[in-house]
């Protein structure tokens, strides 16, 4: 960054949280001036084929709720297969809370040991 625009931004950091948000606005808005005619026109035909998709039944919509249960499910149980419930229930089956100790590693998958 350039000493001038340091102390441009100096200066609009020191704007109320109101003034700064309008003037990102408006510095943003100057970036977009811009328009790349290929890149929206591309955009607006992906737009339309996904919109003609929707209407002949050819794709689905799916709330954002499904989905996020099947990434979680799909996460989990990727966990759950690489868990050692040994090394685990060793580590929890302590009394009092003790911290770690030699022998506490838990294997990882290139067979090297790493801390739990």
């Amino acid at each position: 960054m350039t000493q001038q625009a340091s102390e441009l931004l100096q200066k609009a950091l020191a704007l109320s949280e109101e003034e700064r948000a309008e003037l990102a606005g408006s510095l943003i808005e100057s970036l977009d001036a811009t328009v790349d005619k290929a890149a929206e026109a591309a955009w607006n035909q992906e737009i339309a084929r996904r919109i003609r998709d929707l209407d002949s039944g050819r794709a689905q919509v799916v709330v954002w709720e499904a989905v996020r249960s099947r990434i979680s499910a799909k996460f989990f149980a990727s966990r759950k297969a690489r868990a050692d419930f040994k090394v685990f229930d060793k580590i929890m089956g302590r009394r009092g809370g003790k911290r770690p100790r030699a022998g506490d590693e838990l294997p990882t998958r290139t067979g090297a040991k790493e801390k739990a």
